[in-house]
């Protein structure tokens, strides 16, 4: 269990693996894209939104996690304290917005399949931390695999750009861990604003997988 306990520690880094690019900023950072609240807009053509879980005319979606969360009386309680946030922002196409230190590559397609941070480690940060790189294979329309910052995950979607569930394998730690989303409330485009993330996690010496929960919450503008 002592295994487990270290491997919970990186439960917001298996989140953001799912979550693409913008989990993985650090922060909301600089907008260097995109165009102005008025005027005409194009309807979206890039696959960028797909896999953030968006759909419709978006100029930018703040993602708030809190992995404090509790079960109790039947409900959930979400302890403030324990959260990030960051921010990803899109052009009129559809496309995400790379941030100042941020370094995105494409495929033939315009699919990312690389993403890098520039920025300097914290000297405080696990090595599973330090590798500032993350990349993305396209196995099918409804299945993404992620790869970097000490983790492989298996991230699957449903037809109506939501990720149904994942799978991820840390590289510093003997353990394995699986999510199952509960989407609970919507906007009026039909994007998600809120969900419930329940997370099994199995350590080579446990007989039985431990349960925990996050929360999501989402605050999303439009053009």
């Amino acid at each position: 269990m002592a295994a487990m306990n270290s491997f919970m520690k990186y439960l917001p880094l298996a989140a953001a693996l799912a979550l693409g690019v913008a989990a993985c900023s650090g922060g909301d950072g600089a907008y260097a894209g995109g165009g102005s609240d008025s005027g005409e807009y194009d309807e979206p053509v890039s696959d960028d939104l797909r896999y953030y879980e968006l759909k419709g005319n978006v100029k930018s979606s703040k993602l708030t996690t809190f992995f404090g969360v509790k079960a109790e009386d039947g409900s959930m309680a979400v302890d403030s304290s324990k959260m990030t946030s960051s921010t990803a922002y899109f052009d009129k196409l559809g496309g995400y917005v790379a941030k100042e230190n941020e370094r995105i590559r494409r495929d033939g397609q315009g699919r990312i399949v690389r993403w890098e941070d520039r920025r300097p480690n914290l000297k405080s940060a696990h090595p599973g931390f330090l590798k500032d790189t993350l990349t993305y294979e396209y196995v099918t329309p409804n299945q993404l695999v992620s790869r970097g910052r000490g983790a492989m995950s298996v991230i699957v979607f449903d037809d109506d750009c939501k990720i149904v569930g994942q799978f991820v394998h840390p590289e510093f730690a003997d353990a394995e861990m699986s999510a199952f989303n509960v989407y609970k409330e919507f906007d009026r485009h039909g994007n998600w604003t809120e969900r419930l993330t329940v997370w099994t996690t199995r350590g080579s010496g446990d007989k039985l997988p431990d349960v925990h929960y996050s929360l999501d919450r989402r605050e999303i503008i439009y053009y």
